[in-house]
């Protein structure tokens, strides 16, 4: 959607030509640290699960900067279903989840940015405020039918 599905084609077929398939993303990074690729391409909590596993690692981060697809930003939300057997229990879940004792369990653990202002990462996250994302929201990016059919296109699937 940044640049179009010619670019995405073209992007993609040098994957499938360049590139290796790992079965997960935990593979993938074990692959870089025992030099067996260069790079790979994960979001950052993978690669924080790994360092908390191993301790020093031979890899680093990497961010896109300056709009990079690269630097897509993902987001997660949390609802409660009206069928719900417990819907107050749900509630006092997702309160918590919010609040900052929450967020600080859920960034300190998981590595993930938290959604709370002025909250900071003790795992070394690149300050939120500092990250430089497309210019991309979730809605622009759709359904994902058109990437799938896509991947198909070019043989990745």
């Amino acid at each position: 959607k940044l640049h179009g599905r010619e670019a995405a084609e073209e992007w993609l077929t040098g994957l499938r030509a360049f590139g290796k398939t790992y079965t997960n993303n935990m593979v993938a990074l074990k692959a870089v640290e025992n030099g067996e690729v260069a790079a790979v391409l994960v979001n950052n909590y993978y690669w924080f699960a790994l360092q908390r596993e191993k301790g020093k690692l031979n890899s680093k981060l990497h961010y896109f900067t300056d709009g990079d697809a690269g630097g897509l930003i993902t987001v997660s939300s949390a609802g409660v279903l009206k069928a719900s057997k417990h819907p107050k229990e749900a509630q006092q879940l997702l309160a918590y989840m919010a609040s900052e004792e929450g967020q600080r369990v859920i960034t300190n653990t998981t590595a993930e940015y938290p959604m709370r202002k002025g909250m900071v990462s003790e795992r070394g996250l690149k300050p939120f405020d500092e990250l430089q994302p497309p210019k991309i929201t979730p809605a622009d990016l759709g359904n994902a039918d058109e990437a799938l059919e896509l991947e198909q296109d070019v043989g990745l699937l």
